[in-house]
């Protein structure tokens, strides 16, 4: 049985983002970036985005144990880097900010506690092909989370990502 279900703290995301653009401004203001710039600042956020991941990861094993699962499988995006934004952009370290392997490493030592198992499959293309074969996404201008099937049908590009990531596992 494949069961998914969407995560998002927006609350706690938009608190990290905050602080974030409270760095930005604050860099912008200034010529010399010096050591220990922002430092309560940097810390808040990464203390959040923290806590995101240890929340995340709580309701990932309560979601998995609920459906009976034994195996949790995830993208393997280790050593992925960021390659979107443009120059005094907030976009990379939005990206930057998302700790994935965080997520991972917190959701593996919780469930091997409960004897369950970890698989990460390879992530190219999970999100950019279409999950019934039908060839790759278009995805909306308007709304980046839509896509665009070749045959037509409109559909969440997460949602595809995540039936393409249980048919590689």
């Amino acid at each position: 049985m494949t069961a998914r279900k969407f995560f998002h703290p927006s609350a706690d995301i938009d608190r990290r983002d905050r602080q974030a653009a409270i760095i930005r401004s604050k860099a912008r203001k200034t010529q010399n970036l010096h050591r220990g710039f922002c430092k309560s600042h940097y810390r808040k956020a990464k203390n959040i985005s923290l806590n995101i991941s240890h929340q995340i990861s709580k309701r990932i094993i309560d979601f998995a144990t609920s459906n009976c699962a034994s195996v949790i499988v995830f993208e393997d995006l280790k050593g992925w880097k960021p390659k979107g934004g443009q120059k005094r952009s907030g976009l990379k370290q939005k990206f930057h900010t998302w700790m994935h392997r965080r997520l991972v490493q917190f959701t593996t030592e919780k469930l091997e506690e409960q004897g369950g198992k970890i698989e990460l499959v390879y992530a190219r293309g999970t999100s950019s092909w279409a999950y019934d074969g039908s060839g790759q996404l278009t995805r909306s201008h308007k709304k980046y989370s839509v896509a665009r099937f070749k045959n037509g049908k409109i559909y969440n590009c997460d949602l595809s990502a995540a039936a393409n990531i249980a048919a590689r596992y």
